[in-house]
């Protein structure tokens, strides 16, 4: 599993040409992937079907947005500093994305690292960023109708995860403080494809 210190209406499955171009203009457009709730949920990088492989994800970065991903301990990094962008609903947060694989090379998780800076002469930018983004992304979820439960034990903010078409999805809310004053916080959006299992509906409900 991901964790935070490592952070630098559709349907699923293959899409048409026609498509997929649709898909490119779209990921490009202001040089950022723009992305909703069922992107995220379905789409490595915002850009390819989560059902791909470790050659799919770097042809798909060099083809759509001219970047490489940087391999890290065999996974595969996209990130801001390098010039990755993801726009959700017109906000375009600090991110870093990675994909992990399979022995077979099919991801076998992904995540987005979004990250809100904040400071205490901020006067509270930092924290209405993150409340702005994360509350969107989850009502737009509920919106989606997705079962979602909570893990009312975790140290995070918050851990919310639930089923989407099979997949299992995971949104946290960590508060990395660096001192008293200023840190980060970091939502991660955390996709496991085809993992999804009765136990962890039970453990939803």
């Amino acid at each position: 599993m991901l964790q935070a210190g490592s952070a630098r209406a559709h349907s699923a499955g293959d899409i048409s040409a026609k498509e997929s171009a649709a898909v490119t203009a779209r990921a490009t457009e202001n040089g950022a992937v723009l992305v909703n709730a069922h992107d995220m949920m379905t789409k490595v990088y915002g850009l390819l079907d989560a059902r791909s492989t470790r050659s799919d994800c770097v042809e798909a970065a060099k083809s759509t947005i001219d970047l490489e991903p940087q391999e890290d301990d065999g996974r595969l990094w996209l990130d801001s500093a390098d010039g990755y962008a993801v726009s959700y609903d017109g906000m375009t947060p600090q991110v870093s994305a990675v994909a992990q694989f399979a022995p077979n090379d099919s991801v076998a998780e992904y995540c987005y690292f979004f990250l809100f800076p904040y400071a205490a002469a901020d006067n509270g930018a930092g924290n209405k960023a993150q409340s702005r983004f994360a509350g969107t992304l989850l009502q737009e979820m509920q919106d989606m109708q997705l079962d979602m439960g909570a893990n009312t034990e975790s140290d995070d903010l918050f851990d919310v995860y639930g089923d989407y078409r099979g997949n299992l999805v995971n949104v946290r809310l960590l508060d990395d403080a660096q001192t008293p004053d200023e840190g980060r916080y970091i939502l991660m959006f955390i996709v496991e494809p085809q993992a999804f299992t009765p136990a962890d509906d039970i453990a939803a409900l």
